[in-house]
């Protein structure tokens, strides 16, 4: 149930372009966590595109503690209580998506506009 093109939504929203198609598993599941939310679909998978690419497979530790889909931070993690090492296991893929978009809406909720909400 992919919700638009790949060409559709880079030309939407600011998305860094995947460096391949994201499964359609994986765009199903964040489209659909996203409304579950109440978010906007397609910032969602843009959020998605931008810090990982769409890859469930994106894993290691960057140098700001970032990992997973959703790049959290270590210090993210700790403050709100995410399983930092579950989040960034590639086979936890869904959890770092949950909690990632979490956050996102906390963030818009905190801030209560879409780029300080990002930029959060």
């Amino acid at each position: 149930m992919a919700l638009q093109t790949l060409d559709e939504l880079s030309t939407s929203v600011a998305a860094r372009p995947p460096s391949k198609d994201p499964a359609p598993e994986v765009v199903d599941y964040i489209a659909q966590a996203a409304k579950k939310r109440g978010l906007d679909q397609v910032r969602a998978l843009s959020l998605f595109g931008q810090e990982s690419g769409y890859s469930p497979g994106t894993g290691g530790i960057g140098p700001a503690g970032e990992a997973g889909m959703g790049q959290i931070t270590t210090g993210t993690a700790a403050s709100r209580g995410i399983d930092h090492a579950r989040a960034r296991d590639p086979y936890e893929w869904r959890y770092n998506v949950d909690q990632s978009l979490d956050l996102h809406r906390d963030n818009l909720k905190a801030y209560g506009d879409t780029d300080k909400g990002l930029q959060a």
